[in-house]
C-alpha cells in the first residue's frame, strides 16, 4: 500500500500486516493465535487458555483508559522473584503481591495489611459493623479451629449494647469469659457463672451456685490468706491452710483466733476471753 502497510500470507499460511515491509504489526497464526506488535516487537498474544502479554524489558504496564483518561493499571516486576500490582494513575500502589512473597493492600498510597509467613499484619483503624439491629462479632481460632477449645470470639451484643469475650467449650452454645457493660461494669466469669464485677462502689465478688464466696490473695512467696464469705451473714479472714484469725456474724459477734483456736468473742452484754 502507499501508506507503507502490508498484507502478507506468508508460506506457512500465516496472515501478516506489516509496516514498511519488515515490521510486524499484527500476525493470524494458522493455528487460530493471534498476535499484536509495537516497534516490531510482540506485545500481545492469544492462545487455547486466553492470552498473554509480553515486554521486553524488566517490567510490564497493563494500562486502563476510560474515555481518554488513564485510570490506572497492572505492573509486572520480573526482577525480584516478580512482583505484580495494581497502581493508580498517579502511580500509587493499591495492592501488591511478591511471588513467594507478601501480599499489602492500600489505601491513598498508605498500607494498611500485609502478609506474611505467620498470617498477616493490619495498620490504622479496623471496624466490624453489624446490620441494622444486629451484632457485631469477630472469631478468633486457634489450630485450625478443629477442637471447640480452639474457638473464641469477641461480641459487640446489640440487645444489652454489651462486649462479650467467649469460648465454646463444648461445641454448643458460647459461654462469657468477660463481659462489658456500656456505661456500667466490667464481669469476670468461670465456667459461664459470673464470680466478679466491678460497680459504682468498687468490686464484687459473686458465686451464685455455692452458698459461700471468697478471696484469694496471693504473693510472690505463695497464697497468704483468704476473705470468705458464707451465705449471707458471715465473713472470715482466714490463713492459708484455711485457719480463722477472724470471724465476724450479722447482726451477732466477732471473733478473734490465735492459731484457729477461738480467743475472744463479742456477745449482746460485751466479751468473753478463753
Amino acid at each position: 500500500n502507499n501508506d507503507g502497510t502490508d498484507l502478507v500470507l506468508s508460506t506457512d499460511n500465516n496472515v501478516h500486516i506489516r509496516n514498511n515491509g519488515t515490521e510486524e504489526a499484527i500476525k493470524a497464526i494458522a493455528n487460530g493465535a493471534v498476535e499484536l506488535y509495537f516497534d516490531n516487537e510482540k506485545m500481545f498474544q492469544t492462545n487455547s487458555d486466553g492470552a498473554e502479554f509480553f515486554d521486553s524489558d524488566n517490567n510490564f504496564n497493563l494500562y486502563f483508559t476510560c474515555n481518554g483518561t488513564r485510570r490506572g493499571y497492572l505492573f509486572v516486576d520480573s526482577t525480584g522473584g516478580g512482583k505484580m500490582a495494581f497502581m493508580d494513575s498517579q502511580n500509587h500502589p493499591m495492592l501488591e503481591a511478591t511471588k513467594n512473597g507478601a501480599v499489602n493492600l492500600y489505601h491513598d498510597n498508605v498500607k494498611m495489611l500485609e502478609t506474611n509467613n505467620s498470617g498477616a499484619v493490619t495498620y490504622g483503624i479496623h471496624q466490624i459493623t453489624g446490620a441494622e439491629g444486629g451484632d457485631a462479632q469477630l472469631y478468633i481460632y486457634a489450630d485450625e479451629g478443629d477442637d471447640a477449645a480452639d474457638k473464641w470470639r469477641i461480641k459487640a451484643q446489640a440487645s444489652d449494647n454489651t462486649l462479650r469475650i467467649q469460648d465454646i467449650p463444648d461445641n454448643g452454645s458460647w459461654d462469657d469469659k468477660l463481659v462489658f457493660n456500656n456505661n456500667g461494669g466490667a464481669e469476670l466469669y468461670y465456667d459461664n457463672n459470673k464470680v466478679f464485677e466491678t460497680i459504682a462502689a468498687g468490686l464484687k465478688v459473686s458465686r451464685t451456685t455455692a452458698g459461700s464466696s471468697y478471696i484469694e490473695m496471693v504473693t510472690s512467696g505463695g497464697v497468704a490468706g483468704y476473705l470468705y464469705g458464707q451465705g449471707n451473714n458471715e465473713i472470715h479472714l482466714m490463713d492459708r491452710e484455711g485457719h480463722q484469725f477472724f470471724k465476724g456474724i450479722k447482726d451477732g459477734a466477732a471473733e478473734l483466733y490465735w492459731d484457729n483456736s477461738k480467743k475472744l468473742e463479742t456477745t449482746s452484754g460485751g466479751i468473753n476471753v478463753t
